[in-house]
This record gives structure tokens, sequence and C-alpha cells, in this order.
């Protein structure tokens, strides 16, 4: 098997540790080319990464990976999660 398919199943199973991890349901996942972001997601548990982080350090992976996933989360469970303190006691 190549390196680039490798790092491809390596990378997804990356993101569905993370999903675990963070109980987020995705429902499909992509690895592609991306012109101008490193990676994508919608409301309706389509996540999509770029190949570009193929190339990076997995320590980066994680950060996009666990950046998007809580973009989705949040989307879908705002109203469920508390508040930092300093948004409820008007610091911010």
């Amino acid at each position: 098997m190549n390196n680039k398919i490798n790092k491809k199943i390596e990378f997804k199973a990356r993101v569905k540790h993370w999903a675990v991890k963070l109980d987020v349901k995705v429902i499909w996942l992509g690895v592609r080319p991306m012109r101008n972001k490193w990676a994508s997601c919608s409301t309706n548990g389509h996540l999509n990464f770029s190949t570009d982080l193929l190339g990076l350090e997995e320590s980066l992976w994680d950060y996009v990976i666990v950046h998007e996933l809580l973009l989705f989360f949040r989307t879908e469970s705002w109203t469920t999660l508390e508040k930092p303190d300093a948004c409820t006691s008007g610091g911010l």
C-alpha cells in the first residue's frame, strides 16, 4: 500500500478517535484536495479535510480535527453547552 493511502487511513482513524472522544456523530468523512482551507463541516455531519494535512505532523492533525469537530458540535448543540464564566459574568 502506498504512503499516501496509509496516511489517509491514519488521518481518518484520528478523526474517528476524536469524534468518539468528543461525542460528535460524523455521517460522512472525506479527505480531498481543497484550494483555500484545511477543512470544512456541514450541519448534517459531513466533514471534509484537505489532503494537504497529510504532509503535516500528527499533532497538527489533531488541532484541525478537534477544531472542526467542535465547530460542528457547537452548531448542533450550543444550547446544551454552558457558557464560559467570562461570558456569564460580563467579562467579554
